[in-house]
């Protein structure tokens, strides 16, 4: 069952953007699923996907693993973030729960897991982004969701005209 205590958080206008960032009419529209257990990460997360002119962002947050998977069942969504600590998952046990998803859906995984096998595993498995929180900004996180999102659904088109 989704918990509306977790998206309840984002209610605060404070997040908002200012009038003038998107008065511009963009054109460019993103539904994205944020995994995140810490409400700070996530909160500065959906700050940084608000406030990026070139593109809209709505976000949905879930803090588990579970929650998200039944909540993708339940929506679309352009793209998931992912964080690899969550109450129910850690590491590659998070990446093996999600890894069924990415055929569906690009996933970026959100981490402050440095590990090498972690990383390795994620781009192999197929998730389209991998970014470390504390490199993470006002400019990287959202474009690495565009990004994968765009490469997502080109390699969707390739694999339509190869009749695959």
């Amino acid at each position: 069952m989704h918990d509306d205590s977790s998206t309840s958080q984002f209610q605060d206008r404070s997040l908002d953007p200012p009038q003038s960032a998107h008065a511009k009419g963009t054109e460019k529209r993103y539904r994205v699923l944020l995994v995140e257990d810490e409400l700070e990460i996530a909160r500065m997360a959906l700050r940084y996907l608000r406030w990026y002119e070139p593109a809209q962002f709505e976000v949905e947050h879930e803090q588990d693993l579970g929650s998200a998977l039944h909540r993708l069942e339940e929506e679309t969504f352009d793209a998931m973030i992912l964080d690899l600590a969550l109450p129910d998952a850690q590491g590659l046990e998070t990446l093996t729960g999600a890894a069924i998803l990415v055929r569906n859906i690009p996933i970026v995984v959100f981490t402050a897991t440095e590990e090498e096998d972690v990383f390795l595993y994620a781009l192999r498995a197929g998730f389209q982004g991998y970014l470390s929180k504390p490199t993470a900004n006002r400019q990287t996180l959202p474009r690495s969701v565009i990004h994968a999102i765009d490469h997502h659904r080109r390699a969707q088109q390739k694999t339509a005209a190869q009749g695959v």
